[in-house]
């Protein structure tokens, strides 16, 4: 559980009007876009004051190439149908799930990352928050294991997954190892 001590970002006067237009366009009204846009400057200098967060990713994104943000992944879900099955029966739809990853990293061990930014302005609600989107982030990291489970066959390396929630409003993060279901059973 981490916060983070001091703000390193400003928003000039020109770019906080382009925010307020943008959120106007986006079907705010105006009373609604004043009032988010202290939220959202609150949320940006969070975030980008928050070293240790940063440490991690940009060394993700220098060292080893590997940080994709808005990320998509997809599986097929496991079922009981062959794949013969799948097609002529029920086809692929409802069977492959699908997910946007916020932010998915691997740092210089080689361990993944999966990170989820949530906007949470009132601090009391965190244990909330985090009990109501640690599955959402459990189903996130249950879909990079099935594809890591792939890329194993021919590394035979396990990595580990690091799921992050974090609230950069309040900026607090939380973060746990994910434990796949299979390993819980061994």
């Amino acid at each position: 559980n981490h916060t983070s001590q001091e703000s390193v970002f400003s928003l000039t006067e020109k770019t906080q009007w382009r925010w307020l237009a943008q959120m106007k366009n986006m079907g705010m009204t105006s009373q609604q876009a004043e009032l988010a846009l202290p939220v959202a400057i609150k949320a940006i200098e969070n975030w980008a004051g928050n070293g240790e967060l940063n440490r991690l990713i940009a060394q993700a994104s220098h060292s080893r190439g590997a940080l994709y943000c808005e990320y998509e992944l997809s599986s097929l879900s496991r079922g009981e149908l062959s794949r013969g099955e799948l097609s002529k029966e029920r086809g692929l739809k409802g069977l492959v799930r699908k997910a946007i990853l916020d932010c998915l990293f691997v740092d210089d061990n080689g361990n993944q990352w999966v990170l989820d930014y949530k906007v949470i302005v009132d601090e009391s609600k965190i244990k909330e928050a985090i009990k109501t989107y640690r599955p959402q982030l459990e189903d996130y990291a249950q879909l990079v294991s099935s594809q890591q489970g792939r890329a194993r066959q021919e590394s035979q390396k396990d990595r580990s997954i690091t799921c992050v929630l974090y609230f950069p409003v309040t900026d607090y993060w939380h973060e746990w190892k994910y434990t796949s279901i299979s390993s819980e059973k061994v």
